[in-house]
């Protein structure tokens, strides 16, 4: 049986930035990661 174990919020960060997005203020970035999560961020980045 696999589990599938949560992303960290630094795992997260992280894996944006490998994906090309240019974080500048990494304490809002974590505020709105924990707000929304990482996968509804991908609804809102969706048109770029």
């Amino acid at each position: 049986m696999y589990i599938k174990t949560a992303t960290t919020i630094d795992e997260q960060i992280a894996k944006l930035r490998k994906r090309g997005l240019t974080i500048s203020d990494e304490g809002k970035a974590r505020e709105i990661l924990s707000d929304i999560g990482y996968y509804r961020l991908g609804f809102y980045w969706f048109p770029y």
